[in-house]
């Protein structure tokens, strides 16, 4: 733009401009976070004069350095007529150059700077300039140049996106990319463009692609119709150049395994004269790029492990992918519970939003092969937890629980069988308490004299060894029956040391013929503990007896005790061990 006459010459009187020959503004580096000249080649139809403040604004997203975004003092560099100082505004991107020396009209002068560039790929801004002072000028667009040489055109992606089109355990996936670029690729510069990050394809061999989209033609001048794929990256070299702001829409297929896999964290990026690289934005829910459909979460235990009692069996489970309503999940090998065939009551105790269980509130039980079909009455949340909960009942006898679970899903989103995660110790799924062993044992010492001609007394030694599958719980107690202490009036309330002694109190109740055992402290599941103590026993009849055993905490029903005699335990007189066997 040409100027118009000057006005008012006097030095009291400041010069207005009234237009720029040339307003020209250019970079040096166009890649990202990279130290990047900006040079101003500046012509004015009149004076500026000294003092003047010449004003660029525009510089969106830069800064002085990586680590400093702020307001600062930046070095500028203009020959005699620029001051080698200017001020930076790191918020408004705005830079402040002060003129030293009066330039003549006409007289092209030029000044460079250094600025960083932001970190992610951006189109040119708009670059602005005005003079203030002794010289003014309002505030006009300057002229940028073209092509990877405009200032602060940082080269990146525009626009990317990644899809895909099925979730379900191993069917075939169409992986579908769009992208464009800030900047023109070009073939000369060996330029390519990557996809990484598809984590569990960790083959090379070639993919074929399909162009999609109202610009085929394009993409396949572009790209051809096949990519390298080596690891976890997919790489399409440029066959010719690319356009700048073209969207490039393509796909390609892969099959999907056979077991659940989160989504997966996709890369972009360009190689070349120019580099750019970054995360791609990628579709949510069965859409998100690699993500197949399992149960991430799937834990399955218990409330209690007491023998008939009425046992809550708490399963937590959560999908990478949302459920629709009317899918089915099924939960298989609870198998040890007396429960009947039956519809039965299901309560959600945990999801992710409130008051929304999202499964039907009963299911189908089948108690031979410990099956168990749940409901989805609404969608579920993908990454949502759950925690729902059943009640069975315990059988009136031990047992180990089960081996193992399974789970899985049937209806829109179907998900592959996978083992549950089981509790473990007394909420391992139907596991039963009891008694892994129960032992009695009557070692005679020696006769005692009976003077009124009934049979003779013997004084013995009993020793009570015993282990449960689970822990005894500390305050709670075990009593032993059945042990027949008519034939004597001498041990009611006798001693009946037990080890560790730390862990166990017992004693003899004679009068009840039983003895009782008070829990100090937990015991260890499958640990040993004995108890003994001294008492006088008529030992004809022994075989008869009936000794049970039984727990308070958690409850284990009476069961059948082994007794033994050692009748020569020491009986120092063999006619005396003769006797008794």
């Amino acid at each position: 733009m040409k100027g118009s006459p000057t006005k008012g010459l006097s030095d009291s009187a400041p010069l207005t401009i009234t237009g720029w020959i040339s307003k020209d503004i250019s970079q040096s580096d166009a890649n990202s976070s990279a130290t990047n000249t900006i040079t101003a080649d500046l012509t004015v139809s009149g004076e500026v004069l000294a003092g003047t403040k010449l004003i660029l604004r525009g510089f969106s997203n830069a800064s002085l350095s990586p680590t400093f975004t702020g307001s600062g003092q930046i070095l500028v560099s203009g020959g005699t007529y620029i001051d080698s100082e200017a001020c930076w505004t790191g918020s408004s991107g705005t830079i402040v150059v002060s003129v030293m020396h009066k330039i003549l009209a006409g007289a092209e002068f030029t000044f460079a700077f250094n600025i960083t560039n932001p970190s992610s790929g951006q189109s040119a801004p708009t670059i602005s300039i005005e003079a203030t002072g002794p010289t003014v000028l309002p505030d006009e667009a300057m002229t940028s140049a073209s092509g990877t040489n405009a200032p602060l055109l940082v080269t990146g992606f525009s626009l990317n996106s990644i899809s895909q089109s099925s979730a379900t355990p191993g069917a075939k996936n169409e992986i579908r990319v769009r992208f464009a670029t800030y900047s023109p690729l070009h073939r000369s510069d060996l330029s390519r463009i990557t996809i990484s990050g598809l984590k569990g394809l960790t083959h090379s061999h070639s993919v074929q692609l399909l162009a999609n989209g109202d610009h085929e033609a394009e993409f396949r001048r572009a790209f051809g119709s096949e990519a390298a794929f080596d690891q976890d990256t997919l790489s399409l070299q440029l066959l010719d150049d690319t356009k700048e702001g073209q969207i490039y829409d393509f796909s390609f297929e892969l099959q999907n395994p056979s077991e659940g896999r989160e989504a997966a964290d996709v890369r972009i990026g360009s190689f070349g004269s120019y580099a750019s690289d970054q995360s791609m934005l990628s579709a949510g829910g069965k859409q998100a790029p690699l993500v197949v459909a399992g149960f991430y979460a799937k834990d399955i235990g218990q409330s209690t492990c007491a023998q008939s009692a009425q046992n809550t069996i708490l399963i937590t489970l959560g999908t990478r992918v949302s459920l629709p309503k009317a899918t089915k999940v099924t939960v298989s090998g609870l198998k040890g519970s007396v429960t009947a065939d039956q519809r039965i009551g299901l309560v959600t105790l945990r999801a992710p939003n409130a008051g929304k269980p999202h499964f039907a509130p009963s299911a189908q039980w089948y108690r031979k092969t410990g099956t168990l079909i749940i409901s989805v009455d609404e969608d579920t949340v993908p990454d949502g937890s759950y925690v729902v909960a059943i009640s069975l009942r315990n059988p009136t006898v031990s047992q180990e629980g089960v081996e193992q679970v399974e789970i899985s899903s049937t209806g829109a989103v179907p998900i592959s069988v996978s083992l549950m995660r089981l509790g473990a110790g007394e909420s391992h799924p139907l596991k039963v308490a009891g008694f892994s062993l129960r032992q009695l044992q009557l070692m005679v010492a020696a006769g005692v004299p009976n003077h009124s001609g009934a049979e003779s007394l013997w004084h013995s030694t009993l020793v009570l060894s015993f282990s449960t599958n689970v822990g005894l719980r500390a305050g709670s107690s075990l009593v032993v029956q059945g042990l027949d202490f008519n034939r004597t009036q001498t041990t009611n309330g006798a001693k009946f040391w037990c080890w560790p002694s730390h862990v166990i109190h017992g004693q003899l109740l004679d009068h009840q013929n039983a003895a009782l055992l008070s829990l100090v402290e937990d015991t260890e599941p499958n640990e040993t503990y004995q108890c003994q103590g001294l008492s006088d026993f008529a030992l004809t009849g022994i075989d008869q007896w009936v000794v049970t055993i039984r727990a308070e905490n958690p409850e284990i029903s009476p069961a059948p005790v082994a007794v033994s005699l050692d009748p020569c335990h020491h009986v120092a007189d063999s006619q005396e061990c003769q006797v008794l066997n």
